[in-house]
């Protein structure tokens, strides 16, 4: 009995230092993206779900929603990771994602795009965007 208490032990102890190191990684703000990484990001955040602003430097409205994304990562922080990818650097990933319009919005759960958004937002839409999703993985 005591070897099965210290296994347990020792599985939540990694889980503690993975979750640890996910925070280290993304937690309260917008983690910058690229092509080499995306899939790895994706994994690695595993059951918590991550917010994807597709954008470009040349897009205004991307610019414009940059500082509330920012906030909102540091409010949401322990339910759900935010990040950004420039599609200008990965084409194929925003291809992969049928990305056509930016700025545009993907929440991946379990490595998989479960909710979408296009356009520029104001806080009250992107809030309520977060919250439905967030609502729905309660159900998952």
């Amino acid at each position: 009995m005591s070897d099965d208490l210290e296994a347990l032990k020792a599985k939540k102890m990694q889980e503690l230092q993975k979750m640890a190191a996910l925070q280290q990684e993304f937690g309260g703000k917008v983690k910058e993206l690229t092509a080499s990484d995306f899939n790895e990001a994706l994994r690695k955040v595993g059951d918590t779900p991550l917010f994807v602003d597709f954008w470009a430097e040349w897009c205004a409205p991307c610019r414009a929603v940059a500082p509330i994304i920012e906030k909102l990562a540091k409010e949401y922080n322990g339910k759900m990771f935010f990040a950004k990818l420039n599609v200008d650097f990965a084409p194929r990933i925003a291809q992969m994602f049928s990305i056509r319009s930016i700025p545009t919005y993907i929440i991946f759960y379990r490595g998989r795009p479960l909710v979408q958004a296009i356009g520029a937002m104001p806080e009250k839409k992107f809030r309520q965007f977060i919250e439905s999703t967030l609502k729905k993985l309660e159900v998952l």
